[in-house]
């Protein structure tokens, strides 16, 4: 999952994080990074130091004494499959996020099918509503 967004980084620990798994696309990273700097900045938040966005690739750096929420992207059920269990073994909150009209179930890994899942509205090309429902989360 490539993405060049400044707020990305590897190696950093943060008191929230969210880790972001699954199939997103570039520009769905790129529009949630911005979303959230926005609301960290309006509670006098930075990012990274204060929240961090992770990848599959970087979750292995993540704190676990942070406070840390999962978004799952689906289409390909299969796509980081093994790192949903380990979330769900550290019970970390997994958010699925399917296309708006997509089955779930045929989207997601089978251990958050049931999960209440977020439809992502085409519409909403600022991801407000996701980043509203990821920080709601995250606490």
């Amino acid at each position: 999952m490539a993405c060049g967004h400044s707020l990305w980084y590897a190696n950093r620990m943060a008191q929230y994080e969210l880790i972001v798994l699954g199939s997103p696309s570039n520009e769905d990273l790129s529009v949630l990074g911005d979303r959230l700097a926005e609301t960290a900045k309006a509670f006098g938040m930075t990012m990274p130091d204060d929240l961090i966005i992770r990848t599959a690739k970087s979750m292995g750096s993540r704190k676990v004494t942070s406070s840390t929420a999962a978004l799952y992207f689906g289409s390909d059920p299969a796509v980081d499959a093994e790192l949903v269990d380990e979330l769900e073994a550290a019970r970390v909150p997994i958010i699925p996020v399917v296309p708006v009209g997509a089955s779930v179930s045929a989207s997601v890994p089978a251990e958050i099918a049931e999960t209440n899942a977020f439809f992502a509205d085409p519409s909403d090309k600022r991801r407000e509503r996701l980043s509203a429902v990821a920080l709601e989360v995250l606490g």
